[in-house]
């Protein structure tokens, strides 16, 4: 039940015991005593209640009237005019005091108004007021003041510094806050990503990622901001927060048209790790192009094996950024993704398996080289030739084994020409 009701009901409950003491007046000290003094304890009960009802009050008058003439009438066994008179009075009392408490009510419901009105107007000057209140306090402290506000818990007074005009100030309190991780500070936070000095923007990029879930909403917004200093800023948060919520937002940014804050959200989902790697496999079977290459390189920063099968088989695809994206997230797996890419040299397609053999060779794995050798034999001409580059690359005894191998003929030997 609502408070509102709660307080009807009361009020109620309260006229009906005050009607029914009343009742007992007249029925009890009348005829008994054969007084009518105590009819002036009616007043009280009926202005009370013409305060709550307004005119609607009357109806108790009107009650109240006919049981004191009844009353009377019965006693003296004719119409008792003293008794008349005193019904009318409660009648014309009730009646004059609802019409009063009516009209202020209604004269006081303007002001009242007017009142909202004028102090939500002062909101906005007085939050100003605050502003520079706390600004001069900033100006006549410098940075021992902004050290004192985060000593005190001022959270409300290192916001305001976030809009100094000295970087320095606005670089401690982005600092300050990043520290006491206060939710109320979030969205000046979030405009501090825009700041046009750098160290205020990288201190607002930790006080937010320090935040967590909070600063979630806002991080968020601030993706679809018309600057991409802010989109990526915003991306490197969402990384620090992790989570799905982050996943998701970041995922999207993979679509951006800018390189480089499609290049912070790959870094971001890498740092969240294995919660992203199930939406970056499935961005990876089925984006567009450029959704595709970013996925494989997140795959990639996130040094997770289960996404070193499917980047396998993406080097494969038609689309060369794709395959490129791919074997760069192969090479960043390092020395867990040799074994696999040793099967791929075995793999039917020949495009995966030249570029398998180019990527060992650039992990150099000395575990990768029997496969290697024994590829310097593989029918393709272009997997031959990567295997004995690979070789190559690896230098030292494995060099000199390779040319001991072409020198006496060995198998892949009768093709350097081609091969190497």
């Amino acid at each position: 039940m609502s408070g509102e009701g709660v307080r009807y009901r009361t009020r109620d409950l309260v006229t009906l015991l005050l009607a029914a003491a009343c009742t007992a007046m007249e029925l009890g000290l009348h005829p008994t005593l054969g007084i009518t003094w105590y009819t002036h304890l009616f007043y009280p009960v009926l202005l009370l209640a013409a305060y709550w009802y307004r005119e609607r009050a009357v109806i108790l008058a009107a009650y109240l009237g006919i049981l004191h003439v009844a009353v009377s009438t019965a006693m003296a066994g004719v119409l008792d005019t003293g008794a008349l008179t005193r019904a009318l009075l409660f009648v014309v009392v009730t009646l004059v005091a609802g019409y009063i408490m009516r009209r202020i009510e209604e004269d006081s419901r303007p002001a009242a108004e007017y009142l909202g009105s004028r102090a939500r107007r002062l909101q906005g000057p007085l939050s100003a007021l605050a502003r520079n209140l706390h600004g001069l306090r900033t100006d006549l402290g410098g940075i021992p003041a902004v050290r004192r506000m985060q000593e005190e818990g001022d959270v409300t007074g290192l916001v305001a510094t976030l809009d100094h005009r000295d970087p320095d100030l606005r670089y401690a309190a982005a600092e300050a806050l990043a520290g006491m991780e206060a939710k109320d500070a979030i969205p000046p936070l979030v405009r501090a990503l825009g700041d046009p000095h750098q160290g205020v923007r990288w201190k607002a990029v930790e006080a937010l990622g320090r935040m967590g879930v909070d600063a979630l909403p806002a991080v968020v917004a601030a993706l679809e901001s018309p600057e991409a200093d802010v989109r990526w800023r915003a991306a490197v948060v969402l990384g620090d927060i992790g989570g799905a919520g982050a996943t998701e937002a970041l995922i999207r940014t993979l679509r951006d048209d800018d390189r480089y804050v499609r290049s912070r959200a790959e870094q971001a989902l890498g740092r969240i790790g294995p919660d992203a790697v199930g939406p970056l496999l499935d961005l990876l079977r089925s984006g567009d192009p450029r959704a595709r290459q970013a996925a494989a390189v997140a795959l990639g920063w996130t040094r997770d094996p289960a996404a070193i099968g499917p980047l396998i088989a993406t080097l494969g695809e038609a689309d060369p950024g794709l395959q490129e994206a791919a074997a760069a997230a192969l090479e960043a797996m390092g020395s867990q993704a040799v074994d696999p890419l040793v099967g791929a040299l075995a793999h039917p397609q020949a495009e995966i398996r030249q570029r398998a053999a180019a990527i060992l060779g650039r992990l150099g794995d000395p575990r990768a080289v029997p496969a290697l050798r024994g590829a310097l034999s593989d029918p393709d001409p272009g997997v031959r030739h990567a295997a004995g580059e690979a070789l190559a690359a690896m230098g030292g005894e494995v060099l000199e084994d390779l040319f001991r191998m072409i020198a006496s003929g060995s198998p892949g030997g009768g093709d350097r020409d081609e091969g190497l």
